[in-house]
């Protein structure tokens, strides 16, 4: 027994800058309508601004009545934050949430309530016309002299709103009743994660808009110096087609000027000075940063804090991906952190920095410092080392790999020493790093040439004959993990076929979750050598573009999909276990997760090992991790 519901609202701020938490405590913010359909009634039912709330469905909510909607946090802080004050509803708590996109999203399906409901082929279909409407009538039509706003309020677009969103109710509802129930572990990890949007993060307001002039002073000097030594070719760093129209026009055989070429070709011999220096620039002024600052400004609210920066299940494995600011792609700080500490203390007292570089650097280095503990507490942060790798020795019984890990053995030396046919002892530390991304990149079946592009990003230079070597070696060292490989293919392919024309094929995780791939079938595929074999193809949505495509599916994809599941799987335990212990976890960046806790509460120490206890279905798994403390987020 359960309500769902569907809000249609108004306001003056941008929902996809702020977020929902800013948005809805905004005064312009208010509602259109809201339709659902309760278990008491054989229709869908509307409220308008002005009805009085129906007693069934108030009475429902004070006995802890449950209800759903597609996007449940959006519907749930605009019922706590707009319906409670201004209507006087009565509040709802998070466990009586239960939202079909989270659990969509579990199965792997899209996000987008239209785009699930067209891939699973259900009756109910999302009003595209309407959409398009609703759009508009979110925004004001006019904002007048005195401030005010006028808004798309005439009875024939009202009426046209109204029925968009019945029709949402009837589609959600219709996209249910075809989903997997969420099992109680995942429900509750939902509940967290929305504890944790609800909590939110502390930003450094004072500090953002400091080096924000600093960056956005630097960046025109940039865009100058850049003009100035193309001869106005290139107008601004950012310029990217033409600064590769410049490059190409002194010889340069380049088809981009992203991060890895631009690093690749700055370490060319005999490069003329101009053009390092145009590369330079180029590096120094195409950081993204100030948009992150803005992004930052744009999401806190009134208390500084950046709410709703997390999305559960963002990706198919079940890891969590970012909103708003996007902390997971914040890039590497190139300063120490004391350095940046020494930068920051000037800046609050108004001194000068450019002795540390130019303000776009220094802008970009910065931006985790902008996360900041509240008042008498402190931010732990602690990142699992290097977890994949470890949990790929263990799902597959590389015992001679999860030994090492066990005892704190260097793994990369090792496998340079493979290598390099050298002796652990005389590994240099170019060769350790050669080792290093074998371990980190071969793990799922890479091929040389991938490899060597891999070694490039890097700064590491391995031409493809070596790379292919390389590649055979670390096979050849981790037997079982290539066997692994090959099995699970294997496995999949059968299991496929033992389906039939069943919709879904589930596979099974070592913490009994399972990852769900859609409409499989066997196709025949020919191999490097020529050969004719099965092979399984599915339906999924890439993660750039968004669309529902059909995809190949190999035995180093299935591992890789395995391990990045388990690895979700053992942090998301260790999450859980953490709150229960007292320390608040704010966020979560790939493998690392943050906790603000009061100044007199627990330890750092306490708070990696409850991390590392693995529970009894890792049993076995050589799990680490290594953090730090302050009151800043710092790499």
């Amino acid at each position: 027994m359960i309500v769902s519901i569907d809000f249609e609202t108004r306001s003056a701020v941008d929902l996809r800058k702020t977020g929902v938490y800013k948005y809805a405590s905004d005064p312009s913010t208010d509602i259109w309508c809201m339709a659902y359909k309760a278990p008491w009634s054989d229709d869908v039912q509307v409220w308008l601004p002005g009805d009085e709330l129906d007693a069934h469905l108030e009475d429902w909510i004070i006995a802890g009545g449950l209800l759903s909607a597609w996007n449940a946090n959006f519907e749930r802080t605009i019922w706590n934050e707009i319906m409670v004050g201004r209507y006087q509803w009565p509040r709802t708590s998070i466990k009586q949430w239960r939202c079909t996109m989270a659990q969509a999203s579990a199965m792997g399906l899209p996000r987008a309530l239209g785009q699930a409901a067209s891939v699973l082929g259900v009756e109910e279909q999302k009003d595209k016309a309407g959409a398009a409407l609703m759009l508009r009538m979110a925004r004001p039509r006019k904002v007048n002299a005195d401030g005010s706003y006028t808004w798309w309020n005439t009875k024939d677009k009202l009426d046209t709103l109204v029925a968009y969103c019945i029709q949402d109710v009837k589609t959600e509802l219709s996209v249910a009743e075809t989903l997997n129930e969420m099992p109680d572990s995942e429900r509750r990890l939902y509940q967290l994660d929305q504890r944790i949007n609800d909590r939110g993060v502390k930003v450094d307001l004072d500090l953002i808009e400091r080096v924000s002039k600093l960056a956005n002073s630097a960046s025109e000097n940039i865009d100058a110096e850049i003009k100035r030594l193309t001869n106005g070719q290139v107008k601004a760093a950012t310029n990217a087609m033409d600064l590769t129209a410049w490059l190409r026009g002194y010889g340069l055989k380049v088809n981009s000027v992203d991060k890895q070429t631009v690093t690749r070709m700055l370490g060319m011999e005999k490069l003329h000075p101009i053009i390092k220096q145009v590369l330079r620039l180029r590096q120094d002024g195409a950081k993204s940063s100030t948009a992150k600052y803005e992004a930052m400004v744009n999401a806190a609210n009134a208390d500084d804090r950046m709410r709703g920066l997390l999305m559960y299940h963002g990706a198919a494995t079940g890891r969590w991906s970012g909103r708003l600011v996007q902390p997971q792609n914040f890039p590497r700080p190139q300063k120490k952190q004391a350095e940046l500490d020494e930068i920051i203390a000037k800046l609050k007292a108004d001194e000068d920095v450019s002795e540390y570089g130019a303000g776009t650097v220094l802008a970009s280095d910065l931006l985790r410092s902008m996360l900041i503990a509240d008042d008498g507490h402190r931010l732990m942060f602690a990142d699992y080392s290097a977890i994949e790798a470890r949990v790929l020795a263990w799902v597959a019984g590389q015992n001679d790999l999860v030994e090492t890990f066990r005892k704190g053995g260097d793994v990369y030396i090792e496998m340079a020493s493979a290598i390099y046919n050298v002796g652990v002892e005389s590994v240099t530390d170019k060769q350790r790093q050669v080792g290093k991304m074998a371990i980190l990149g071969c793990g799922y079946g890479m091929g040389g040439k991938r490899f060597a592009e891999q070694c490039a990003t890097m700064g590491i230079n391995v031409d493809e004959d070596e790379a292919k070597r390389i590649v055979s070696v670390y096979r050849e060292k981790n037997n079982m993990i290539a066997l692994y490989w090959r099995n699970i293919e294997q496995d999949f392919v059968e299991m496929v076929k033992g389906a039939g024309r069943v919709g879904t094929v589930p596979l099974p995780l070592p913490s009994g979750r399972s990852l769900t791939y859609h409409n499989p079938r066997i196709i025949q595929r020919e191999t490097p050598w020529g050969a004719m074999r099965d092979t399984a193809q599915v339906d999924t949505l890439n993660s750039v573009t968004r669309q529902w495509v059909s995809q190949i599916i190999w035995g180093g994809l299935l591992t890789e999909n395995v391990v990045q599941a388990t690895a979700r799987d053992l942090m998301a335990t260790a999450m859980m276990a953490l709150e229960i212990k007292g320390y608040n976890v704010i966020l979560s960046v790939h493998d690392e997760i943050i906790c603000e806790v009061p100044d007199d509460f627990g330890s750092l120490e306490e708070m990696i090992e409850i991390m590392i206890r693995v529970p009894a279905w890792a049993d076995g798994c050589p799990v680490n991790a290594e953090g730090k403390e302050g009151k800043r987020y710092r790499k």
